[in-house]
């Protein structure tokens, strides 16, 4: 089995020029105006990439930037060493400043099949590394670190082998998590998820009815993907796409290949948007986003909307996690994707 992540980008409004469609509340975007996004993007003389380098043993885990989820792992078995993954992180930096990390260690698998995981984490390991790159020119100078965290650890003399050996501090707990901060300095300033309602409830029927309205939304997206609706979900993604672009600064190539990423699965017989079944209502971005995870323990923590293809002439099978967010960008306002 393969598996793409397709990773939320939390974006809503840019201080950057005006589009010419964007005062028409009814304007509709075509996927023609999704490629056209480079031609939105504003380049500056120093443009920093941000990422995260993972190094960790026996455990799963997720890594949050401004209570967004940017990376995470949830089939990582007990024994199985990830030795520097990088993922980009500008998706969850707003502006320039202090930025919250958040690192939570999760139990790794016993079965990969099952994806049943082990009762606590034991002896898990993870080192966090943020770097940065100042690209100039449109391409890089060199890494540099800026933060790095290392799970607690306490070394041990090995007897019966003969050397010193590093252990989790607390292996007899079942979730661990740190919270930090670090800063950055990006040439844009993006609102996001900052000035929208805030949504987290306790409240039992207030969950429910945020449940359902979340899921009406998601029901519409997988209808779509599974018709294959390319135009309809470019004017639904349009807003989600352009803040994208600038964030990470895109090109023309990168802003095709971006779009053209959520419909790989068009190429291979069979494809299939899954039920959504088995999910409970996840908070981000301190309350103010919100979406549909599953439960697990198969696929505990992908986003609920997901698609499965049969690659041609092949008997192997393939994965797509959408893991969008939605927001309410102002009060009585209908849930977007943000």
């Amino acid at each position: 089995m393969n598996k793409l992540i397709l990773y939320t980008i939390v974006l809503t409004s840019l201080s950057c020029g005006p589009n010419n469609k964007t005062n028409n509340m009814t304007a509709q975007y075509s996927q023609q105006d999704i490629l056209d996004l480079y031609k939105t993007v504003q380049h500056y003389e120093e443009e920093t990439h941000y990422g995260v380098r993972i190094r960790s043993a026996n455990c799963n885990f997720e890594i949050l930037i401004n209570d967004k989820k940017v990376f995470q792992t949830n089939t990582s078995e007990v024994g199985l060493v990830i030795n520097g993954a990088y993922a980009p992180i500008n998706y969850g930096i707003l502006k320039s400043g202090l930025q919250q990390i958040t690192i939570r260690m999760l139990r790794p698998v016993i079965d990969s099949k099952t994806e049943i995981k082990e009762p606590t984490l034991a002896n898990a390991q993870l080192d966090v590394e943020i770097v940065a790159d100042d690209f100039t020119d449109g391409g890089p100078n060199g890494e540099y670190t800026i933060y790095e965290w290392e799970s607690p650890k306490e070394v041990k003399f090995i007897k019966s082998e003969g050397i010193e050996m590093p252990y989790f501090t607390q292996p007899e707990l079942t979730f661990f998590e740190h919270k930090d901060s670090f800063k950055a300095d990006i040439p844009y300033t993006i609102v996001g998820w900052s000035e929208s309602v805030n949504l987290y409830t306790t409240d039992p029927e207030k969950l429910k009815k945020l449940t359902e309205e979340v899921l009406t939304v998601f029901k519409e997206l997988q209808q779509d993907f599974q018709n294959k609706k390319r135009e309809k979900l470019a004017n639904t993604f349009y807003n989600h796409e352009k803040r994208m672009a600038q964030q990470i600064y895109h090109s023309k190539e990168d802003v095709k290949k971006q779009w053209e990423n959520y419909f790989k699965g068009y190429q291979h017989q069979d494809f299939k948007m899954m039920p959504l079944i088995n999910f409970k209502l996840v908070f981000y971005g301190n309350g103010k986003m919100v979406t549909l995870e599953q439960i697990g323990p198969k696929y505990q923590w992908e986003s609920s909307l997901w698609s499965r293809c049969i690659k041609k002439n092949s008997l192997y099978y393939s994965d797509s996690y959408y893991g969008f967010s939605l927001h309410r960008p102002k009060r009585g306002a209908k849930l977007e994707l943000i």
